[in-house]
C-alpha cells in the first residue's frame, strides 16, 4: 500500500539516523481552508480542507535528518470530487485549483463525505563527508531558483490556492560539492525498475559579474533529456531566467522574470513570461491526455504580481496568470492578517475569466473560488 510504504520509510529513517548526541527537533503547522465556490453549473458549493504538517529534524556536524509528513482531511464538495476522481481518473478541476495529482489519492479512506489522506513529502538523511554532501531518501530535487516556472522542476504543477506551496520529494541519491563561496556542482539519480526511465541529472553553478548562473543536464523519467542554463541577478531591477532544450521533443522552454520594490520593499511588483514550444498554439490543439514536461496546455503565458505590506500585521496582494493563446486568465486577489506570532488569517479568491474551450474556463472549473484560511505554526 502506498501510504503504508511511505510511513515505513519515515520510521526507518528515524531509526537509522538516531544519535543520542543529537537533539531531535519537532515542529508543525495546522491550516484550515474553508472554500466557497461556484461550480461549472453555476451552483454554490462548500468545501473544508484541514492540513496538518509534522516535521522532525536533527543534525550534528557530520549529518542531518529531516522528515516532513502531511495529513489532509477533506469534507464537502472537494471530498466528493476526489471520490469521483478515484472512479473516473484525472480531474482537471482538482489539478488546476488545488494541484491534485491522481496518484496521490489511490489510498484514501473516510466515511460520511470525509476523506483522509497521508503524504510523506520528504524524508532523508544527509551525510557531510570530506568529499561532498551525500543525501539518501525522499528529497526535493531541483536546479536553479525555486519558485514559479522553474523549468527544471520535476513536478510542474501550480497550486493556485498557494503559489509557493512545497513540492514533494522523490526517492533519490544526491551529491553536492562546494567549489568556493558561490560555486559548486550538484547531481542526483533516482533509479526505476526500467533503467531507461531512471531519472538523473547534474549541474554546475557559479557567480559571474554579479549574476548567479548555472548549466543543467537532466534525464527525466519517460526517457526525456533536457539541457539548459539558469541565471539570477540585479541590475537595479531583479532579473531571473532559465532556458532549456528538450532533446527528444526538439522543443525549447524558457522563463524570464523581473521584480522591483518600492517604499523600502513594502510594495513589491513582479512580472514573468513562460514559453514552451511543445505547447498548443491554438485552443483547438489543446491536449488534455498526453503527458508533457510543461506547466500548462498552451505555449505562452504571462504572470504578474503586486503586493503591499502595510505593517507587520497586514498585507494585500494581487496576482494573475494569462494564457496568451486564448486570452483566458486566473485572477488571484488576497489579504492576510497576522493576529499574533505564528497565527495568520487570510482571505483569497480565484476568479476565472475564460469560457467554452478556453484553458481557464468557467465552463469547466466554475467562475470563482473564495478561500478563508486560518493557519498556525508551532
Amino acid at each position: 500500500m502506498k501510504i503504508t510504504g511511505q510511513l515505513f520509510l519515515g520510521l526507518l529513517l528515524i531509526i537509522v539516523s538516531y544519535d543520542a548526541r543529537a537533539e531531535l527537533g519537532l515542529y508543525g503547522m495546522k491550516r484550515n481552508d474553508m472554500i466557497l465556490s461556484q461550480n461549472e453549473n453555476s451552483r454554490a458549493e462548500f468545501s473544508d480542507v484541514l492540513e496538518s504538517r509534522i516535521v522532525l529534524s536533527s543534525n550534528n556536524e557530520n549529518w542531518r535528518f529531516y522528515q516532513d509528513l502531511r495529513i489532509y482531511v477533506y469534507q464537502g464538495a472537494i471530498a466528493e470530487d476526489i471520490a469521483q476522481q478515484a472512479i473516473d481518473g484525472f480531474s482537471e478541476k482538482l489539478h488546476l485549483i488545488l494541484s491534485v495529482e491522481p496518484e496521490d489519492y489511490i489510498e484514501i479512506f473516510g466515511s460520511e463525505g470525509t476523506l483522509l489522506h497521508i503524504r510523506l513529502m520528504r524524508a532523508f538523511i544527509r551525510y557531510y563527508s570530506p568529499i561532498g554532501d551525500i543525501t539518501f531518501g525522499k528529497t526535493y530535487v531541483h536546479f536553479g531558483s525555486p519558485g514559479l516556472f522553474n523549468i527544471f522542476e520535476i513536478d510542474k504543477t501550480v497550486n493556485f490556492s498557494d503559489l509557493l506551496y512545497d513540492k514533494g520529494g522523490i526517492l533519490a541519491t544526491e551529491y553536492s560539492l562546494s567549489l568556493g563561496t558561490l560555486s559548486g556542482l550538484y547531481a542526483y539519480v533516482s533509479p526505476q525498475t526500467d533503467l531507461t526511465n531512471t531519472a538523473a541529472g547534474a549541474g554546475v553553478y557559479t557567480s559571474l559579474a554579479g549574476f548567479d548562473a548555472g548549466f543543467v543536464w537532466q534525464h527525466k523519467q519517460s526517457s526525456r533529456n533536457q539541457l539548459g542554463v539558469h541565471f539570477k541577478g540585479d541590475l537595479g531591477v531583479g532579473i531571473d531566467g532559465s532556458i532549456a532544450y528538450h532533446v527528444e521533443e526538439e522543443a525549447g522552454e524558457l522563463h524570464l522574470g523581473i521584480d522591483y520594490s518600492f517604499f523600502s520593499q513594502r510594495l513589491v511588483t513582479a512580472a514573468g513570461w513562460y514559453y514552451c514550444r511543445s505547447g498548443a498554439s491554438t485552443p483547438e490543439e489543446y491536449d488534455h491526455e498526453t503527458e508533457r514536461d510543461a506547466y500548462f496546455l498552451a505555449d505562452s503565458y504571462f504572470y504578474g504580481s503586486i503586493s503591499w505590506v502595510h505593517n507587520e500585521f497586514f498585507m494585500a496582494a494581487f496576482q494573475f496568470f494569462v494564457n496568451t493563446v486564448d486570452g483566458s486568465s486566473v485572477l488571484l486577489p488576497s489579504v492576510k492578517y497576522t493576529a499574533s506570532d505564528g497565527l495568520d488569517f487570510s482571505l483569497q479568491g480565484a476568479i476565472l475569466t475564460g469560457s467554452a474551450e478556453d484553458e481557464f474556463s468557467d465552463d469547466v472549473y466554475g467562475r470563482f473560488n473564495i478561500v478563508f484560511r486560518c493557519e498556525v505554526k508551532m
